[in-house]
């Protein structure tokens, strides 16, 4: 299992590639992604309320979708996501 710790959602993807990319693609690899905040812009409204913190959460999950659909057949993902909030 592989953790990737970072501030802010969009992190990962700028700063811990190729290794993120290559843990996601590695099917004998978990890998859990933890945001430190919120990325809120310090607007505090939550996902429903802030819609600068729910394109910035969006684009992460559906770039990690991609990169670990990235080998499958077109259509034909089988990756799965869990998500949780902590509070």
């Amino acid at each position: 299992m592989t953790f990737h710790v970072v501030a802010h959602e969009d992190d990962w993807q700028l700063f811990f590639n190729p290794n993120a990319y290559g843990d996601v693609t590695n099917s004998a690899v978990r890998v859990v992604f933890i945001y430190l905040t919120a990325g809120d812009a310090g607007n505090g409204t939550g996902p429903v309320g802030n819609p600068y913190f729910a394109a910035r959460e969006e684009g992460a999950r559906r770039a990690v979708r991609f990169m670990a659909d990235v080998t499958s057949s077109p259509g034909g993902g089988t990756s799965r996501l869990l998500r949780s909030m902590v509070m």
